[in-house]
């Protein structure tokens, strides 16, 4: 009798413990789950804060640009510190291939504002920057500047798409 009390006890015991264990697991799996999901709700908000902030950005220095505005450089400058500022509060969240695009398009948006402000305007498609996401039928370095201005925001788009569609990157 008093080896099946113990026998008893025993498997008791290992019940218990099993189901304590299985338990624990459970609740690690559920925090790791919490927690890729807050991790994805904050990229998800990082990423649009950086695309409406380089849009933003963009329509801003476009705007400048139509209304050859006098201030423009200094508010360009201080446009440009504020989406960098951004940028920089939101690479915990970003990959570095993200924070390169961001990147190259800030740099682009400043060379185009600069080569478009220091050419003349003699043509009709010399406005093309302020009027239009068109490039203009001559290649310049504006012109240039602004395909890769649009290749690094396709490529930040898509993965914004991806990344709130809930795709792996």
């Amino acid at each position: 009798m008093s080896s099946e009390v113990i026998l008893s006890s025993i498997v008791t015991l290992v019940g218990t413990v099993a189901t304590v264990g299985f338990g624990f697991l459970q609740w690690q799996r559920t925090q790791h789950r919490r927690s890729r999901e807050e991790f994805r709700a904050r990229r998800i908000e990082a990423l649009g804060r950086v695309w409406d902030g380089l849009n933003e950005l963009e329509g801003q220095v476009r705007e400048g640009a139509r209304l050859r505005a006098v201030d423009a450089g200094a508010k360009l400058r201080a446009d440009v510190a504020r989406t960098n500022m951004l940028l920089l509060g939101a690479a915990p969240f970003l990959e570095e291939d993200e924070l390169r695009w961001a990147s190259d398009c800030i740099q682009e948006i400043v060379r185009i504002d600069t080569l478009v402000r220091s050419s003349p305007r003699i043509e009709p498609d010399d406005d093309w920057w302020a009027t239009s996401t068109r490039l203009p039928r001559r290649a310049t370095g504006a012109a240039s500047a602004a395909q890769r201005l649009r290749d690094s925001s396709d490529h930040l788009g898509q993965r914004y798409q991806a990344v709130v569609r809930g795709e792996n990157h």
